[in-house]
C-alpha cells in the first residue's frame, strides 16, 4: 500500500514538467480534452481509502465508455479486507464490489483540462467473513454475505497529456476517497 501511493506521488511529481508543457500548448490551440465524447473508452486504477465498513483501503478498476456527449456508462471492479482482533477470536471480512454506472460530464470547475462528472452506481456486493478461535484451533466457517449495493460520487480528471490523467472521486462506493490513474483511448 505505501508502495503505491509513493510511486503515484513521485509519478505525479516527474510529470508536473509534461503537464505545464502540455497546458501551455492546448491553451494556444484552444483544444479541450475534458468532456467524453461519444465512443470514447478511458479505464484505470485506483486506490479507495475509508473503505467499506472496517476497511482503511481497497483497490479497483474502471472503465468507462462515453454513449453520447458528455454521458458515459462505466464498470468497476474492487476489492477490501480487513481483520478485526476481538478477545477469543479473529475475524476476517472481504468485500468484493462489482458495479455499473451512468455518468453525466459536466465542466463544472470551468478548469483546463479537468473533466469533473458525477456517477450513480448500482452493483453486487460479494461479502465473506471468517472468525477464528485464538485458543483451540476452531474455525467458524467462511460465512457468505453481501447483496445489492449503489453508490453516488462526485469525480474529477485531469489530463496531464492527451491520453493520461489523474483521477479522484469522492462519495460513497468502495471508499470515500478514490484516486488513481486513467487512460484514454
Amino acid at each position: 500500500m505505501k508502495k503505491t501511493l509513493i510511486s503515484l506521488v513521485l509519478f505525479g511529481i516527474l510529470a508536473m514538467p509534461t503537464v505545464a508543457q502540455e497546458a501551455s500548448s492546448q491553451a494556444s490551440s484552444g483544444s479541450n480534452l475534458v468532456f467524453l465524447k461519444s465512443g470514447d473508452i478511458v479505464f484505470g486504477g485506483r486506490v479507495a481509502l475509508g473503505g467499506v465498513v472496517g476497511a482503511s483501503f481497497g483497490f479497483a478498476a474502471n472503465a468507462e465508455y462515453g454513449i453520447q456527449e458528455n454521458i458515459g456508462i462505466g464498470a468497476f471492479f474492487g476489492y477490501s479486507g480487513y481483520k478485526e482482533d476481538f478477545p477469543f477470536y479473529e475475524a476476517s471480512y472481504t468485500n468484493i464490489l462489482v458495479l455499473g454506472s451512468v455518468n453525466y460530464h459536466q465542466d463544472f470547475l470551468k478548469i483546463q483540462n479537468l473533466d469533473t462528472w458525477a456517477a450513480v452506481s448500482l452493483g453486487y456486493n460479494v461479502a465473506s467473513a471468517e472468525a477464528k478461535a485464538k485458543q483451540g484451533g476452531f474455525t467458524v466457517p467462511a460465512l457468505s454475505a453481501g447483496g445489492f449495493v449503489w453508490g453516488v460520487t462526485a469525480n474529477a480528471r485531469y489530463y496531464f497529456t492527451s491520453n493520461l490523467a489523474l483521477v479522484a472521486s469522492a462519495g460513497y462506493g468502495l471508499g470515500y476517497l478514490q484516486v488513481g490513474l486513467d487512460y484514454k483511448l
